[in-house]
């Protein structure tokens, strides 16, 4: 019922936010007819004088983030469309003035950008994927909003109104406990300080530092149909499998799951971004989004992938056999097979010349959950000021279960990862699967002597939240180093202001300013590309699947940590990481409707998009921001004494940046 009364919230603030930008879209459009009927009749009136030529100065302002030095460009009209087209990709570009010679007529007005129709690569689309066809979200604003069309509202009875919105979601935000930035105002310039600029050479401004922003994206959804044995699959005329799903509570529909209540005959509908068709009993199960994930993880960036079960699905005293661990199953084994090849392929070339790179996966299995009443005694930790502290990891990949208490291990490239557990190399599918099996018997006898606990005592509150509380928990950490002949700590030794003179936009751009989520291969990869440097390149995948209670999920998005692990969740659940979402339901059962909701629910919690893995770009990117900020400093004009505190702050950061690096890759990453 809550999940219900935050869907309409959402779509009523989805349906002013999107009056809005139809509001400003006018506003725009007639603006720029305006402009134009202005430059016709200056057009006419150049022609009558036909004067001798003259160089006119106009000063432009285009709504600039003001971040970066503006590139040059050649006096030419293309050049000129070329070079704002550049600016608007890294977001970070600003006119300062634009030099023009008329000669009698003026030339062709390049038209004024539209501000909410279109989304060029750096103005950070909030609810985006950051993989193509990874989700049917999109954004116009800048800030973290999402774009949902009327099949993806889940949860919500057919009897309710289904419109196509866009707009911000406080509910959600409510809901995730996050705090966004604010939205950017999107206004058209007064007409007294706009003048469309025609065909010229832009003069480049004085640079600015770059302000850090948080680009987001929404959680795409796989959902593992579990059907039965019974269950008739054909072919229809066009080739498409069909399944015999018209006695099931739990319907397919399109892009969507329709659950019926028997009771009532209310229909409500879950949309989800992919279906997985799986018989019981069957142990392959694939999908096309969490290849992406495996690509996502081999590019260099953190992803993270979890789970739910309807119940039923799943035994009780036995771990990592549902469906949902079975797909995350078949993941991790194809993130092996692709560093195996990788390193195959490094191997025979380091035999016939000096390259030395190498790529490795290294993988941990654990459980997460609260820790009983004698060991909170024990540890000390029976205060209600330290739930936090009443959680424990077992770390399953040892000869006996060892347990310890839950911390976590923050990397500046990898973001937040299980710590006190150990993380052994893995070089192939079979070691993997050896691994997975040996954690497999580990965590049942774990598991089994918790039931035994709780149907002794059916009534002990403390026993059944521990039984409750279990987390599986399977971790990879792929390291990537690549030889090159300027050394890491060289590239940290480099004068700021060499790296600011260089002015590379390969240096100044982060992965997520760079590029859109069209082409993120391409923009993910960005640091992939031939260079001479050295780098290092750490990525994490954490698998998290919370079994069939899925109240551990509503836990973490109302941030209760006396039920949830909160600190477990810093980077997996919120980001800095790519989240795919899996729930497998079982469609002869109406209780799948619980499982959907939740699994909604989590995909209304906004992500941070993952951050480059990548040392050499935090080198390069932390000594440009540096190297600009100092430059500001040793203007004649001195800033304002605010501005100084600030440009002083931006250097300090930089420089504890590159420290907090050098110890990070001290400790492999």
């Amino acid at each position: 019922m809550k999940l219900v009364q935050r869907e309409h919230e959402r779509v009523r603030l989805e349906e002013e936010h999107r009056a809005r930008e139809e509001a400003m879209d006018k506003v725009i459009e007639n603006r720029g007819k305006e402009l134009r009927e202005e430059g016709a009749a200056r057009d006419a009136s150049a022609e009558e004088s036909a004067t001798l030529p003259t160089c006119v100065m106009t000063s432009v302002e285009v709504s600039p983030p003001s971040n970066l030095l503006s590139p040059k460009a050649d006096a030419t009209r293309e050049a000129a469309d070329a070079s704002y087209e550049k600016m608007s990709r890294a977001s970070s570009y600003s006119f300062a003035s634009i030099a023009t010679t008329r000669s009698g007529a003026v030339g062709p007005q390049p038209a004024l950008p539209h501000l909410s129709k279109q989304h060029p690569p750096g103005t950070h689309r909030r609810g985006a994927s950051p993989v193509a066809d990874a989700g049917e979200f999109s954004t116009k604003s800048d800030a973290p909003v999402e774009s949902m069309a009327s099949n993806r509202m889940g949860g919500v009875n057919r009897s309710a109104p289904t419109t196509t919105t866009t707009g911000a979601t406080s509910a959600a935000a409510a809901l995730a406990g996050e705090s966004r930035p604010q939205q950017q105002s999107q206004t058209a310039p007064p007409s007294s300080q706009v003048v469309p600029p025609p065909r010229g050479s832009i003069i480049a401004s004085a640079p600015a530092v770059l302000e850090p922003k948080q680009p987001w994206h929404r959680c795409p959804t796989v959902v593992v149909y579990e059907i039965p044995l019974r269950c008739r699959r054909t072919t229809n005329e066009e080739g498409r499998e069909v399944i015999d799903d018209a006695d099931f509570p739990v319907r397919i529909h399109s892009k969507t799951l329709r659950v019926t209540d028997p009771e009532t005959k209310l229909v409500s509908e879950f949309p989800h971004d992919e279906l997985v068709i799986h018989r019981k009993n069957s142990t392959n199960v694939a999908s096309q989004l969490l290849d992406k994930v495996r690509d996502v993880v081999i590019a260099g960036y953190t992803a993270s992938v979890l789970s739910l079960d309807s119940k039923g699905l799943a035994k009780p005293t036995s771990a990592f056999d549902s469906a949902a661990w079975m797909a995350k199953q078949r993941l991790v084994l194809n993130l092996v097979a692709s560093v195996e090849k990788m390193q195959t392929i490094y191997a025979k070339n380091g035999g016939l010349s000096s390259n030395n790179s190498s790529i490795e996966v290294c993988v941990s299995i654990a459980l997460v959950k609260k820790v009983s009443a004698e060991k909170a005694t024990e540890w000390k930790v029976t205060d209600p000021a330290m739930q936090q502290r009443t959680f424990e990891v077992i770390d399953l990949l040892k000869p006996e279960p060892a347990v310890a208490q839950l911390r976590m291990r923050t990397s500046m490239l990898s973001g937040s990862r299980l710590d006190g557990v150990q993380y052994k190399p893995v070089g192939n599918e079979a070691e993997f699967n050896t691994l997975l099996t040996g954690a497999q018997s580990s965590a049942n006898v774990v598991l089994g002597r918790l039931a035994d606990a709780a149907a002794v005592a059916p009534d002990n509150a403390a026993l059944m939240a521990e039984n409750d509380s279990v987390l599986e928990v399977l971790t990879c950490i792929v390291r990537h180093h690549k030889e090159g002949a300027v050394a890491l700590a060289d590239q940290i030794k480099e004068a700021p202001r060499d790296v600011f003179a260089r002015g590379n936009a390969a240096d100044v751009i982060s992965s997520d300013d760079e590029d859109d989520d069209a082409r993120v291969l391409d923009s993910f990869n960005a640091h992939n590309g031939p260079s001479n440097c050295s780098d290092t390149v750490v990525s994490c995948l954490t698998c998290i699947g919370a079994r069939q209670n899925a109240d551990v999920w509503g836990a973490a998005l109302e941030r209760k940590e006396e039920v949830a692990p909160l600190a477990l969740f810093t980077t997996a659940f919120g980001g800095p990481a790519y989240t795919v979402i899996i729930a497998s339901v079982d469609p002869t059962s109406r209780e799948a409707a619980a499982t959907l909701s939740m699994q909604v629910g989590m995909t209304i919690k906004l992500h941070r998009r993952p951050t480059n893995g990548s040392a050499r770009r935090l080198i390069q990117s932390s000594k440009y921001q540096a190297g600009a900020a100092q430059k500001e400093l040793d203007r004649p004009v001195r800033p304002s004494g605010s501005e100084q505190r600030e440009l002083k702050t931006t250097i300090r950061k930089s420089a504890a940046t590159l420290e907090s690096l050098e110890k990070a890759l001290a400790d492999g990453g």
